[in-house]
C-alpha cells in the first residue's frame, strides 16, 4: 500500500534483448523471430516484474538443445503462484506455437 492507502501495481519491466545465437538456432529448428517474440512477451506477461533472459541450453543426458527462457522469480512468487504461472506458461505454448516447434522451448526459474 502507499502513503494514501491505495495499492499499486508493478509495471512490467521491458522485454531483455533476444541473443544472436538464439534467433540464429531458432532460424536453424524452422522457427520465425515472431515465435520466438510470442514466447518471450507470453513470459513477461505471466511474470510482469521479474527478470527475463534467453539461451540456448544443450542436454547433457541426450545431446539435444533447446531455448531456456530463465525467469528469476524471486520475492512475491510463492510456491502456489510459481506452480499456477508454469502451468499457464505450458498452457500459453500449446496456443501460441506450432506443435511442430513447441519442443524448442523450456521454462527454467530461479
Amino acid at each position: 500500500m502507499t502513503p494514501n492507502n491505495t495499492f499499486t501495481t508493478p509495471l512490467p519491466v521491458a522485454l531483455p534483448p533476444v541473443p544472436a545465437d538464439v534467433f540464429a538456432f531458432a532460424a536453424a529448428q524452422g522457427a520465425a523471430i515472431e515465435d520466438v517474440q510470442c514466447v518471450l512477451t507470453m513470459t513477461r506477461r505471466l511474470f510482469p516484474t521479474s527478470p527475463l533472459s534467453l539461451r540456448v541450453r544443450e542436454d547433457p543426458a541426450d545431446g539435444e538443445s533447446y531455448i531456456v527462457v530463465e525467469v528469476e522469480a524471486g520475492e512475491g512468487y510463492d510456491d502456489i503462484r510459481i506452480a499456477l504461472a508454469t502451468t499457464e506458461w505450458t498452457d500459453e505454448l500449446f496456443q501460441h506455437c506450432p506443435s511442430n516447434q513447441m519442443w524448442l522451448f523450456r521454462l527454467a526459474l530461479a
